[in-house]
This record gives structure tokens, sequence and C-alpha cells, in this order.
């Protein structure tokens, strides 16, 4: 039996349905829309993508964070490497902050199964499935994550983690972060082109 990162033995890897509770959002209370805050969060997005783009991406999931009551948020992007690619840390708030730009493999991620099924999931104790997981201090109780897309496919994911049985997420939160994950495809191929025009320049001022 393999042994965790605390040196701890695995238990057998749970079935992917074990853990995928994607319908829970459906059926729990939710609670109401605060069209107020979001716009006002959404207004503030844009304003830093027009001043300051390359911090979007950060300034996303803090406003992520406050908008879910989440005690985690981060966004999380594909990158060539390994044998399917790996997920990057693109920006992290909360209690998972001191991870930014940590990778792991696609495969061994719930945001690789997000951009599989190119939909938003719920997971519950995501570890018993993606074992990579095990040993993360806090632990994770329930994990809600939304794909965003570049090109017409899913490049990436923004994500939401509670680290308490007291938290539990809902359709608005859902709803919030698919909100959010428009804004992130956007920032996204900004961030990208900006960075291409960068690497453009340079290579004129090296030739």
């Amino acid at each position: 039996m393999a042994a965790d990162r605390t040196g701890v033995p695995r238990r057998p890897r749970a079935p992917l349905n074990e853990v995928l509770t994607t319908e829970e959002l459906a059926r729990r209370p939710s609670r109401p829309p605060d069209y107020a805050a979001e716009n006002r969060a959404l207004f503030a997005l844009a304003q830093a993508m027009a001043e300051a783009p390359q911090t979007i991406l950060q300034k996303l999931v803090n406003t992520a964070l406050e908008l879910c009551r989440a005690d985690t948020t981060g966004i999380n992007i594909l990158e060539p490497g390994g044998t399917t690619g790996v997920f990057r840390w693109h920006a992290v708030a909360g209690r998972y902050a001191p991870n930014m730009n940590a990778t792991i493999p696609r495969e061994a991620s719930p945001c690789g199964t997000v951009l599989d099924r190119d939909a938003v999931l719920l997971f519950d104790h995501p570890e018993r499935h993606f074992v990579d997981l095990v040993g993360m201090d806090p632990g994770i109780v329930e994990n809600l994550l939304v794909p965003f897309h570049a090109g017409g496919k899913p490049v990436g994911t923004v994500w939401a983690l509670a680290h308490s049985s007291e938290r539990k997420f809902d359709a608005e939160d859902a709803r919030l972060l698919s909100s959010l994950s428009r804004f992130a495809s956007v920032a996204y191929q900004m961030i990208t082109s900006l960075k291409a025009a960068e690497g453009g320049r340079a290579e004129i001022e090296r030739r």
C-alpha cells in the first residue's frame, strides 16, 4: 500500500463517481443572489484589467474568495509537461496562497476532469480519488470548479475550496464562479496576447 506525503498508508483509491457530488448543488438550499455586490466586483475587475492586466488573475481569485465566502480560491491553467500536461496555480487566495505557481499533473487533479467534461463540477473530499491531494493541509472538504475557455476549448479552471464541513457550496456559488470564469477567459486571452507582443518586441530588439 502506498503512503502519502506524511508517511501514512493511503486507503484504496475511490472511484470517481464516489467523489463527484455535483447534483448536490441543485438539492441544497441556495442563498439569494446579491447582484449589487457582484456588479461592483465585476466593475472593479474591469478597471483593474484596463489599468494593470498582469494583476487581474490574482484580483479575480480575491473577488471569488469574497463573493463565494470560500476558504481558498484559485485559477489553474493547463501547460505542456508530463504525460498529458500540468496545471499551474497561476493565482491563489486564502489558505493555500503559499502554493502559488505549484504544478500538478493533469491526470492527478480534479481540474483535469473538469476540462475533460467541460462542465461545472463539485467534489467531496477529492483526495479519495485524486490521491496526490492526500496530505494537503488543511484538507479539502469540498471543491467547486468551473472551466474557462480560449479559442473555443477549455484551458483552465476557476475553483473554490471549503476546508470545513460547516461550509457547503450551493447553486449560487456555482453561478458566481461561472460569471467569474467568463471574465477569466477574457483576462487569459488578453494576458496571452500581451506576452506574445512582449516576446515579439524582445526579438526585434535582439535582432
